[in-house]
């Protein structure tokens, strides 16, 4: 059975395709301090979390949100290790469609929004190449070991714990969404640094840039006004970068559960 929201519909759909491109390379980052290579792993405490929740899938809301208009759209399927609950891939989905939406749609100024995204047990099956899998479900900690809240793999994969943070998921995004594979993490300023900060979870620019010496200082000046150009992926338009929030709430993510 097939669960679909925004708003809640009951639905037989055909498993969506991503449409994003994968990132090379594998890094992993502790919390004990930043590391070099690809991809890259927020750190910090792994606040904040999906919880069980009641999940009844009865919600409403009917608001239609900001108008994509030439904003790219970006799909993700959210796969669950271990076998989660029902209760708990509605709490999953709640997040992906509230929180999670209106935080890229804000980072990214209003040029880029979540459109339709699969939460879903994997039930033994490998995740897709540019997907996000959610692992350790009752930790904040995808390694308790290292304290490492999340990384993003050669294959594109963002790994997450199940009690992931706002800022653990942006920053992780961070790394995928526009091809950053090193790390930031004492720009306090910005999604990519590490632990808990990152001011109003956006990405830095030349200006609140603390960390303007290094290679990967700058994210809108270096890597993301540099990749999203006329006809990458798609879009129509160059992005531009304004340093204010976009004028109308993020277009609604569809999300649908599969079990």
């Amino acid at each position: 059975m097939k669960q679909i929201y925004a708003p809640v519909i009951i639905a037989t759909i055909l498993a969506l395709a991503l449409t994003m491109p994968g990132c090379g390379g594998s890094h992993k980052s502790s919390r004990s301090g930043g590391s070099s290579g690809y991809g890259g792993g927020s750190t910090g405490n792994g606040g904040g979390g999906t919880g069980t929740g009641s999940g009844t899938g009865s919600g409403s809301g009917s608001g239609t949100g900001g108008s994509p208009a030439d904003a790219m759209p970006w799909d993700y399927e959210w796969g669950v290790v271990p076998t989660a609950s029902r209760a708990w891939l509605e709490a999953l989905a709640d997040r992906v469609k509230g929180e999670l939406t209106g935080a890229v749609w804000k980072a990214t100024e209003g040029q880029m929004f979540f459109r339709n995204h699969v939460v879903k047990n994997l039930n033994g099956a490998s995740p897709k190449s540019g997907s996000v899998v959610i692992e350790n479900l009752d930790s904040g900690f995808v390694d308790p070991s290292t304290g490492m809240t999340g990384y993003h793999d050669a294959n594109g994969i963002i790994h997450l714990a199940g009690k992931f943070s706002k800022h653990t998921f942006m920053h992780e995004f961070g790394h995928h969404f526009m091809k950053k594979y090193g790390e930031e993490y004492d720009c306090r300023n910005c999604n990519m640094c590490s632990g808990t900060g990152g001011k109003d979870y956006l990405y830095c620019d030349d200006k609140t840039c603390i960390t303007s010496s290094t290679s990967m200082a700058d994210c809108w000046g270096n890597f993301i006004l540099p990749l999203y150009k006329n006809g990458f992926n798609g879009i129509t338009r160059d992005w531009t970068h304004t340093g204010q929030p976009p004028s109308s709430p993020a277009p609604e993510c569809t999300v649908t559960i599969e079990e």
